[in-house]
């Protein structure tokens, strides 16, 4: 992952890509983009780092991307009731799944 990274930069460097935060207008055609990202970049962390925790991240970007109703499932699966993140996983998961009384 970290060559991946190390090689996109040389790229965008190589390239003069200029870095620089779009306008808001632009924010909402480039969303859909940056999500696919994260669910990549979280996709490839499970693969080498399977903790819980990871996991949860990942089912957020599950929710975000792909299929909210596999992300409340992942979720729900995972024993982290005592980690106040998971509550917020959950939350956005039953939100984008339109959920409305957990399993």
């Amino acid at each position: 992952m970290a060559q991946q990274i190390t090689r996109a930069k040389s790229k965008i460097r190589a390239a003069r890509i200029p870095f620089r935060v779009p306008a808001e207008h632009e924010l909402p055609e480039r969303i859909d983009a940056v999500r696919a990202a994260l669910y990549l970049i979280y996709d490839q962390l499970y693969a080498v780092a399977p903790t819980p925790v990871v996991a949860l991240h990942r089912a957020v970007a599950v929710a975000e991307v792909d299929d909210p109703a596999a992300a409340l499932a992942i979720v729900h699966s995972l024993a982290l009731d005592h980690y106040y993140v998971a509550h917020a996983a959950r939350a956005i998961a039953r939100s984008l799944s339109g959920a409305i009384n957990p399993p």
